[in-house]
């Protein structure tokens, strides 16, 4: 029973499940989270939580599957984005900028990003995710002195 709780937290309740990009979709539900633009302070509590409880729940499903990062884990890309967009000024333009560099470092994962991976079980897969979401919120930042003001 627990650890069926934890594989529904590491797939978000099914959306990890989707066939087609579920990292994608993962990234694209916990921006609905966002959207009611929470405070600095549970905003951060937002990315703590979901960091240690992903832990939790990829070294769940990767006692269950066996593989390293189960592609339905998509707990991970949920506080990648958290972690994009924590202190910058959500609209329209912000959203698609970060959701696309997000998605960018989260896949490509240039260096030092895929280096997290080599962390054990949940750890490495939170990691990286956590790494892409703070290029993706340097480089928003970097661009809301020339672009988004």
């Amino acid at each position: 029973m627990a650890s069926r709780f934890w594989i529904q937290l590491a797939t978000c309740f099914g959306i990890g499940k989707i066939k087609k990009f579920p990292g994608t979709a993962g990234s694209f539900v916990a921006l609905l989270f966002l959207l009611a633009q929470p405070t600095p302070e549970f905003h951060l509590a937002l990315i703590f939580l979901f960091f240690f409880l992903g832990v939790k729940a990829a070294n769940s499903a990767i006692s269950m599957t066996g593989e390293m990062d189960p592609g339905e884990v998509v707990i991970d890309e949920v506080c990648g984005i958290f972690v994009t967009f924590f202190l910058v000024n959500i609209n329209w333009i912000t959203v698609a900028a970060g959701f696309v560099l997000f998605r960018f470092f989260d896949i490509v994962k240039p260096f030092p990003i895929r280096q997290f991976e080599q962390l054990p079980k949940g750890w490495g897969v939170m990691a990286d995710d956590i790494a892409a979401g703070l290029c993706a919120n340097a480089v928003l930042h970097s661009l809301s002195f020339f672009i988004f003001k």
